[in-house]
């Protein structure tokens, strides 16, 4: 992994210091004659292991050209390495064609590819530096976006032209075209021998990169869901391991991550998209969620929206993983609904520490929600089997809660009674004894009873005493139904004044 990384900083160091000569005129261009064919042949079969391995085919087509092209050797192999690597990260299947051909005194090398394709609003802006094409779907997302800008400056110092076409979801092709022979070449630069450099040299950083992007055997796999590879610490003492699910499309990081954890004794998955973890989240629920922003398919954002949309996946606690540091960044991800924010690069005991905490938080969530669950629970059934009836008033005076008991006394459906405010529910109260109380209850946050007599669907009057009590999000209302006791009242008094 060192040694890969390696390469790879050493080439984005390379490209660098070019775009940096050329700026100031300072390139040490040497153009050689140069069997263009034979060179560019060599060049695209440096890919075939990879291609082989990601089930492509690699299609070369260079027969010899009547006369030597005059090239800088190190520019051209930059230029071939660097189309071909770009066809290759975004081409999932299909195939990759490179063909030579003379044309009109030009070398004319075309690199067609089967792949995702790009957006015609992005082709005009494809060689600018640093930019990166939003949303393409590849093996990675990995890049730094200088890569295409290096070959049109290259190109342009043979006195050449690249040109792009492309199709979304059928493929693109670039073509470069070279003037044959020196006469257009400054005559300093001209140099009468051969380069015979080994191609394998330079070609090895791309090639290892390529690799790079695949799905890899070692220690966890970059591909689908069903093939993914359960990563295991040593067995503990009958200890049930947390679960962490890692994602990245990175293969170096997911491997450093899932050995942090795996030394930790948690049990890890991994994978390299968020489909592939979601279909993971699925299959069997995780105890965390470690997720890289940027991946292909589907990325880490909208991975965490889906899970946070899903009643029974909404409470998965879940680390986002992001390049991009600062405050603006780890805002936009807590508010997308992210438990934790880590930018790299980052240290291991930060990234431990930080897995620790969040799958300890979301225990204690986990177990208060579970007490708070039981206790309502025990409520419900207490209030069920109450002899009077309950109901829940919200602040806004709407019936959020009512026990079967005051169902009865009601004498409607729960359905019809819910969600509606009291003064719909029953016209006419909002300015009588039991509106007035159920407003002072709600303004002064102290409890309050009162005593109202209603007429019955058969004429007669029912006595009912209210109490209301103020809770948190509005007023608790108990109601029974007192019109014996106020009978048996009202017949005391008339034997208590009989002579």
């Amino acid at each position: 992994m060192a040694h890969r990384n390696a390469l790879r900083l050493l080439r984005l160091v390379n490209t660098l210091l070019d775009f940096s000569r050329i700026e100031e005129g300072r390139i040490q261009a040497s153009f050689r004659p140069t069997d263009l064919a034979t060179l560019t042949a060599e060049l695209v079969s440096s890919f075939q292991s990879a291609t082989d391995k990601a089930g492509l085919r690699l299609i070369v087509d260079a027969p010899p050209l009547s006369q030597l092209a005059y090239v800088d050797r190190d520019m051209w192999e930059k230029i071939v390495l660097n189309l071909l690597s770009n066809a290759f990260k975004f081409t999932l299947e299909g195939e990759i064609a490179v063909n030579l051909r003379e044309e009109g005194g030009n070398a004319r090398l075309t690199v067609r590819d089967t792949g995702t394709g790009i957006p015609e609003s992005e082709l005009p802006r494809l060689f600018d530096r640093f930019h990166r094409v939003e949303g393409a779907k590849g093996r990675s997302f990995e890049g730094s976006g200088i890569g295409l800008a290096l070959v049109q400056e290259l190109i342009k110092q043979h006195g050449g032209e690249i040109t792009v076409s492309s199709e979304m979801g059928r493929g693109t092709l670039f073509t470069v075209s070279l003037p044959l022979g020196n006469s257009h070449l400054p005559a300093d630069r001209v140099e009468a021998t051969a380069d015979v450099v080994p191609t394998t040299v330079r070609a090895q950083a791309f090639v290892e990169e390529a690799l790079h992007w695949l799905p890899t055997d070692e220690l966890l796999d970059a591909g689908s869901a069903p093939n993914m590879h359960l990563v295991s610490g040593p067995p503990g003492d009958n200890v049930k391991r947390q679960r962490v699910l890692i994602a990245d499309d990175n293969a170096d990081l997911r491997g450093y991550i899932a050995r942090l954890l795996v030394d930790r004794d948690y049990e890890v998955q991994a994978v390299a998209d968020g489909e592939a973890a979601l279909t993971a989240i699925r299959a069997a629920r995780p105890d965390l969620l470690v997720t890289d922003v940027m991946m292909p398919r589907l990325g880490g954002f909208e991975l965490l929206r889906v899970v946070r949309e899903d009643a029974e996946l909404r409470h998965l606690p879940i680390i986002m993983l992001s390049a991009r540091a600062g405050e603006e960044a780890k805002v936009e991800g807590f508010d997308a609904g992210v438990d934790d924010y880590l930018a790299k690069p980052f240290s291991s005991r930060e990234l431990l520490a930080r897995v620790a905490a969040n799958i300890a938080m979301a225990r204690v969530r986990r177990e208060a929600n579970e007490t708070v669950a039981v206790t309502e629970a025990r409520a419900a059934r207490v209030l069920a089997g109450m002899t009077e009836g309950y109901m829940l008033l919200d602040r806004d005076f709407r019936v959020v809660e009512i026990n079967e008991e005051g169902l009865r006394l009601a004498g409607r459906p729960r359905e019809a009674i819910l969600g509606r405010s009291h003064w719909e529910n029953w016209p006419g109260t909002e300015m009588k004894a039991q509106g007035l109380l159920f407003k002072r209850v709600m303004a002064e946050r102290k409890p309050g009873s009162v005593e109202i007599c209603v007429e019955r669907a058969d004429g007669r009057g029912a006595w009912f005493e209210i109490d209301a009590y103020p809770v948190p999000d509005g007023a608790a209302i108990f109601y029974r139904d007192v019109s014996d006791r106020k009978r048996a009242e009202d017949a005391l008094r008339e034997l208590n004044a009989t002579p």
